[in-house]
C-alpha cells in the first residue's frame, strides 16, 4: 500500500512574451547600454512596458494610462511595477520611438472594453535572453539604422555644434599701450635720416602722456606752451565771425514738401496732413471708481471692465455678470473686495482688467483664446501684490492714447500718399498737373476741414463711451 504524496504547491507563473516573428524581432544585436544611451531612458523604459503587451505579430493597442501603472508577475508570483512615467513623459518617449521606427501607428479600432476607439501599434525589436550575453537587445536592420540616426543630446563630436566663423582677412595688430618720446622718430617724412634711409610714419601711434610733442628744433621735444600759443583763443574766433545769421548750404527741411517727411517744400505741393495739421481723436483715459459710490455701482464697473477684456481677447460677446442681481452671486464679495483695493492703488478697472488679461495670456496660461477666471483678474490679493508691476510695464495697455482716424482723414492720407508715388515715380516736371489731378480746386481745402470736425464729433463720442462705462481700451 503506498501512502498519497503530498502535492506540490503550484506557484504562479511568470506572464512571459510570446515567441515573436522573426521579421519583427530582428537578428542585429545592441548591447542594453547602447541601446539606453541612443533611445533615452524615458523611451528605453516605455519600449519594455510594449514588450509585455504585444502579440507574436508585435500588435498592440495598449492605451496611456494603462501605461502609467504597468505591473508584470515576477518568478515569485509578486507583481513588480515598471518605473512610474507621467503621460507627459509617454507621449514624449512613444514619438521618439515612433522617429526611430520601434514603434509604428497602424489605425485606430473599437473594443468593447474602451468607449473610445483605440490606436493599434506595431511594435518591433525582441528582448530575449541567452546563455553567455544575458538580456540582448535586437532590431531588425532598418529599425537598427533609425536608432542610430536618432539625435542626441550635446557633446564634443567631430563635426556637431554650429560651424565656426570663417576668419577673415588678417588685419594689422595695433597696440594701445602708450607710446614714450624715445620711441617716437625724428626728422620729417619722407626725407633721409642719419643712418641713410628713409623716415616713414609710423603706422602705431599710440596716446602721449608727457608735455611735449617730437620735433627736431629743440632735440626732439618741443613745448606745450610753443603749440597753445598758435592756437587761436574764443574771444579771437568769435571778433573773426561775421555778425548776422549764416547763410544755410541746405534748404530747410520742414516735413512739409512732397512726401512729407523731411524733403524741401514746394509751393505747388499742398502740406503733408499729419498731426500738426490734423489733431486725431485720441482715446481718453479709463476712469477711476467713485470712492463714495455705493458698492453695487464698484461690482458693476468691474464686470464691465471684466466683459470688455474678454470681448476685445475672444471676439465673442461676453454674458458674465449680465443675468439677475449681482448683489446675490457668490463673487459680489470678493468684486467688492477688488473695488476697496482698487480705488486704494488708484488703478482703473478697465486697465487693470487689460493687465490681467495679457498677463494670463503671456505667463498664466498656455491656451490664449480662453479669458481667465473672473474671481483671479478681480482678486484682492493680486491687486496689492502686482501694483508694482502694473505701472512700470502694464499700464500703458489699457491707459487710453490710442488715435482713433476719421474716415475723411484716413481717404486724405490714402490720396496724399498716391499722390507722393507719383510725384516720386514718374519724375513729372509738371508738378502742378500732379497735384491738380489727385486734388482739384480746392479739395485738398475741404478734406482738412471735414477732417476736423469729423476729430471733434469722434472725440466727444469717446468721451462719452468712457464714462458711460463702455470699454474702449482692448
Amino acid at each position: 500500500m503506498t501512502l498519497p504524496q503530498k502535492r506540490r504547491k503550484r506557484y504562479p507563473r511568470q506572464r512571459r512574451a510570446p515567441r515573436i516573428a522573426p521579421e519583427i524581432a530582428g537578428t542585429v544585436k545592441m548591447s542594453t547600454e547602447e541601446c539606453r544611451k541612443f533611445l533615452g531612458h524615458g523611451a528605453f523604459l516605455l519600449w519594455l512596458k510594449l514588450l509585455h503587451c504585444r502579440d507574436r505579430e508585435g500588435w498592440t493597442h495598449v492605451t496611456y494610462p494603462t501605461l502609467v501603472e504597468f505591473h508584470v508577475l515576477n518568478r515569485e508570483g509578486n507583481w513588480v511595477g515598471f518605473e512610474r512615467q507621467t503621460l507627459k513623459q509617454i507621449e514624449k518617449a512613444f514619438q521618439r520611438l515612433k522617429r526611430a521606427g520601434v514603434v509604428r501607428n497602424v489605425r485606430w479600432f473599437k473594443t468593447c472594453a474602451a468607449a473610445k476607439p483605440v490606436m493599434q501599434r506595431v511594435v518591433h525589436g525582441c528582448w530575449s535572453v541567452g546563455r553567455r550575453l544575458g538580456w540582448t537587445p535586437t532590431f531588425p536592420g532598418e529599425v537598427w539604422r533609425g536608432i542610430k540616426s536618432l539625435p542626441t543630446r550635446g557633446g564634443a563630436r567631430p563635426g556637431a555644434g554650429r560651424p565656426r566663423t570663417k576668419p577673415g582677412p588678417e588685419q594689422p595688430r595695433i597696440s594701445r599701450s602708450c607710446r614714450t618720446r624715445s620711441e617716437f622718430k625724428t626728422g620729417d617724412i619722407g626725407t633721409p635720416n642719419s643712418n641713410g634711409g628713409d623716415n616713414k610714419i609710423d603706422p602705431i601711434i599710440g596716446a602721449h602722456r608727457s608735455n611735449s610733442f617730437p620735433s627736431e628744433k629743440n632735440g626732439g621735444e618741443t613745448p606745450r606752451s610753443e603749440i597753445l600759443s598758435t592756437t587761436p583763443s574764443l574771444d579771437t574766433m568769435s571778433s573773426e565771425r561775421p555778425a548776422g545769421p549764416q547763410p544755410s548750404t541746405t534748404e530747410p527741411s520742414n516735413g512739409d514738401g512732397s512726401d512729407g517727411r523731411g524733403s524741401p517744400p514746394s509751393r505747388s505741393v499742398p502740406t503733408y496732413p499729419s498731426s500738426d495739421l490734423i489733431m486725431p481723436a485720441m482715446t481718453p483715459g479709463p476712469p477711476q471708481l467713485d470712492p463714495n459710490a455705493m458698492e453695487v455701482e464698484w461690482a458693476d464697473r468691474l464686470a464691465q471692465a471684466y466683459r470688455g477684456a474678454a470681448e476685445a481677447l475672444t471676439g465673442k460677446r461676453c454674458w458674465v455678470f449680465t443675468r439677475g442681481d449681482i448683489t446675490r452671486s457668490k463673487h459680489y464679495a470678493r468684486l467688492v473686495a477688488a473695488a476697496r483695493a482698487l480705488i486704494e492703488h488708484e488703478i482703473p478697472p478697465a486697465a487693470w482688467a487689460s493687465f490681467s488679461f495679457d498677463v494670463w495670456c503671456d505667463y498664466t496660461r498656455s491656451d490664449k483664446k480662453k479669458p481667465p477666471p473672473v474671481t483671479w483678474v478681480f482678486a484682492e490679493g493680486r491687486v496689492h501684490k502686482n501694483r508694482g508691476w502694473f505701472r512700470s510695464d502694464g499700464a500703458g495697455s489699457g491707459m487710453g492714447g490710442r488715435a482713433v482716424l476719421g474716415e475723411t482723414h484716413r481717404a486724405l492720407l490714402i490720396r496724399y500718399a498716391q499722390m507722393r508715388w507719383e510725384l516720386r515715380v514718374t519724375a513729372a516736371e509738371d508738378v502742378s498737373g500732379v497735384v491738380e489731378r489727385f486734388f482739384p480746386g480746392d479739395t485738398y481745402e475741404r478734406m482738412v476741414e471735414t477732417s476736423l470736425r469729423e476729430a471733434e464729433d469722434i472725440q466727444t463720442s469717446l468721451r462719452h463711451r468712457a464714462t458711460s462705462g463702455q470699454y474702449l481700451w482692448g
